[in-house]
């Protein structure tokens, strides 16, 4: 059974800013690891939002989501910040 961990990276915040607004105050190109623990520091929100992909790509090899390349994108709820996620394969 696969058991890949997911890379989490903010890689768009509305309007060009640097930091979104909200009170995570989550950076452009801040990053995170999922694996088996919640990734200290994410928004909460965001998390509840990229959970079940994160989750979808823990476990498969390839999901419907990955359309342009091995990664998935996702505005957070607030619409503030775009996270893309990618699978770092294990052996």
């Amino acid at each position: 059974m696969r058991d890949d961990a997911v890379r989490i990276e903010a890689v768009e915040i509305a309007g060009g800013k640097r930091m979104c607004k909200g009170r995570a105050q989550t950076c452009l190109g801040q990053g995170w690891t999922l694996r088996v623990h919640t990734p200290e520091g994410l928004c909460a929100r965001a998390f509840a939002a990229l959970y079940p992909h994160a989750l979808a790509m823990r476990f498969a090899e390839k999901t419907l989501f990955e359309r342009n390349g091995p990664y998935i994108d996702i505005r957070c709820p607030d619409g503030e910040v775009t996270f893309r996620l990618s699978r770092i394969k294990t052996e």
